[in-house]
């Protein structure tokens, strides 16, 4: 294994009480699909890249898992719609439609994965170490890749508020092993690492928004115990949104216990299985790396050898002096086309047209010529 960014966890103690810092995992999910339909961004990963057109032709497919609704109006706050598109339904059609889209099939797998370490009722605790430090791997690998690349991170990697709300999952589940493991004076309690989220104060808010719109803190009083009632009915009868009905916002599901097993929940791994996981983890994040074309070993090696492989940055796409950022944007130029690699000679113009070989003129070959050895097919 390369030598990575060490994984530091750092808890504060108040007492004798630990106290980990996590994000809620549905939001976490929800800020992944909107990064992947941002059109802020290009999410480029090796020889592949991903983003919202992806998604939309996948809506449109007449056996397709998604609606029109998840990708046409959609409400970005909708948890089913994420859900939906992290689903293995979904991972499981693109794989059979869409093989050769290697970033999104990746994409979806690995950040399914680390929202299902906190969600699922039933898998062991290593199981769940493995899959966040999957995660951890496979980000870190990813940014090393695009700053041998060249490539900025601001336009083809995770915006930064993503990035950290991945991170602080991945530390978020880690830091509540080892207090569950370690700091519970002795005493076994199972994890169950869904109820660590906002998503029981946003179920009271909503039952309280149906009371009263826009309700004071004397509404909230006065509206407790039929609150309480509307809480312990629907934890009663474990009532959750339809995942086909119309878009709803916020889905709990925190309440329901289908299917969960509190003798998993409630062993820990010692610490030399947490090492064999993360061994582990960092294996399938090396063959989810390779699938995409990158060898991690090349780009992550502190060698300090002239022979030591260098990916060609995209700024040899652009002459002395000029800026990929703003290269060819004017009123009458596209920005960049690359060709295939036997229409190489020359890069773009103001016009759309192809012209023949003699044809084309000196004014005609834009200045962003690029060269045959910077393109890769």
């Amino acid at each position: 294994m390369p030598s990575l960014p060490a994984l530091t966890l750092s808890l504060p103690v108040f007492g004798d009480r630990p106290t980990v810092m996590v994000q809620d995992n549905k939001h976490g999910l929800k800020t992944a699909w909107n990064n992947l339909f941002s059109g802020a961004r290009l999410l480029v990963t090796g020889g592949y890249t991903t983003g919202y057109g992806d998604v939309r032709e996948l809506a449109y497919h007449d056996n397709s898992p998604l609606f029109i609704r998840d990708v046409e109006k959609l409400d970005r706050q909708d948890d089913n719609a994420a859900m939906r598109l992290f689903s293995s339904a979904t991972l499981d059609f693109v794989t059979k439609f869409y093989p050769e889209r290697h970033a999104l099939i990746v994409y979806l797998f690995v950040l399914a994965d680390l929202h299902d370490a906190y969600q699922n009722r039933c898998i062991p605790h290593v199981e769940r170490v493995r899959m966040v430090l999957r995660a951890r791997h496979f980000l870190d690998i990813w940014r090393g890749f695009l700053d041998s690349a060249g490539y900025s991170q601001s336009r083809y990697f995770l915006s930064r508020e993503a990035a950290d709300i991945m991170n602080i999952l991945i530390e978020g589940y880690l830091g509540l092993l080892y207090t569950y493991r370690d700091h519970m004076g002795g005493r076994i309690y199972p994890l169950l690492p869904w109820l660590h989220s906002s998503e029981t104060c946003e179920h009271v808010f909503a039952e309280c928004r149906k009371l009263v719109k826009d309700f004071t803190y004397l509404d909230f009083l006065f509206a407790t115990p039929r609150i309480t009632v509307l809480l312990r009915t629907a934890m009663a009868l474990k009532h959750t949104t339809d995942a086909r009905d119309r878009a709803a916002g916020y889905a709990h599901t925190y309440f329901d216990t289908n299917g969960i097993d509190l003798a998993h929940l409630s062993t820990f791994p010692t610490d030399a299985h947490i090492l064999e996981a993360n061994r582990q983890a960092w294996g399938e994040a090396e063959s989810l790396w390779n699938y995409l074309g990158v060898a991690p070993d090349d780009i992550l090696h502190k060698s300090t050898s002239p022979r030591a492989p260098k990916l060609p940055s995209i700024s040899s796409w652009f002459g002395p002096g000029q800026d990929a950022d703003v290269a060819g944007v004017g009123k009458d130029q596209a920005a960049v086309v690359l060709v295939a690699p036997d229409e190489l000679q020359y890069s773009l113009s103001g016009s759309s047209e192809p012209k023949d070989d003699d044809e084309m003129s000196n004014s005609d070959i834009s200045e962003y010529e690029v060269e045959p050895d910077a393109v890769r097919p």
